[in-house]
């Protein structure tokens, strides 16, 4: 009898697999930011084949025309005049954004803890001591392999929305430097952005006036463009990527 055993995959594989995950969610948000311009396009289109029947059956009517509304609904279309409309959705989709980042990093780091563990590649994490109750440890069961990234992060608190904890943890586990770029100065300005749109009302405060070198003013109403967002959104790819490339060098390496 022929038996069959599933092929787990390598950690390459597995950090391929965050990242397209990532680049999917990223997508959905892309669609979520066009609501308003399918939906033109939708309304457009039908009226297009009302249209189109209309003059098939030989109805002349200027009355029952629908003309007028196609060339409105263009005009909206083109110039974006919808736009102010949907700024609750840019802002929603930013803070969507950012926890979608903070979620891909958080797997990227347990994956690399998992690997270095298996292959004693972390001295920083081989002497590391953790404090456990009984039922804690009852939990964790035999299968410690899979689950020590999580347990260091639950233990340790690290914070995957906070580009110093993210930088500070990679080099502390893997002594791996993560460099100061512009996208990484992007990502920190929709971090911060985010921390004011949940917890301060979508308002400018000194906290986030502190932290940013950028012309805002006090109290001032945060409204992200889609614009503004897309440049987030690639800084994050990017730097996942590049995150996810130079670990795979850095072990390499080694």
């Amino acid at each position: 009898m022929k038996t069959f055993s599933l092929k787990m995959p390598s950690f390459e594989e597995e950090l391929k697999n965050i990242s397209e995950n990532f680049n999917k969610n990223l997508s959905s948000v892309n669609e979520l930011l066009e609501f308003d311009q399918t939906i033109l396009q939708f309304c457009i289109s039908h009226l297009e084949d009302l249209e189109e029947g209309l003059n098939k059956a030989g109805i002349k009517n200027p009355h029952l025309s629908v003309q007028k509304v196609i060339k409105a609904l263009r005009e909206i279309k083109l110039h974006g005049s919808t736009k102010i409309k949907y700024q609750t959705i840019t802002n929603q989709s930013l803070v969507l954004t950012v926890s979608h980042f903070a979620s891909a990093i958080h797997d990227l780091f347990k994956c690399c803890i998992n690997h270095a563990f298996k292959n004693n590649l972390s001295d920083h994490l081989n002497n590391e001591e953790l404090k456990f109750s009984v039922k804690e440890l009852a939990n964790i069961g035999s299968n410690l392999e899979d689950q020590i990234g999580e347990i260091i992060t639950q233990k340790n608190s690290i914070s995957f929305q906070d580009m110093k904890s993210i930088q500070r943890s990679f080099k502390n586990y893997f002594k791996y430097q993560i460099k100061k770029s512009d996208n990484v100065n992007n990502i920190i300005f929709g971090q911060a952005c985010r921390h004011a749109i949940v917890h301060k009302g979508a308002k400018v405060d000194s906290s986030l006036l502190n932290q940013l070198n950028k012309d805002l003013k006090d109290k001032e109403e945060i409204h992200f463009r889609n614009e503004e967002l897309k440049i987030v959104m690639n800084s994050m790819k990017v730097y996942l990527d590049d995150l996810k490339n130079g670990m795979i060098k850095h072990w390499k390496s080694r």
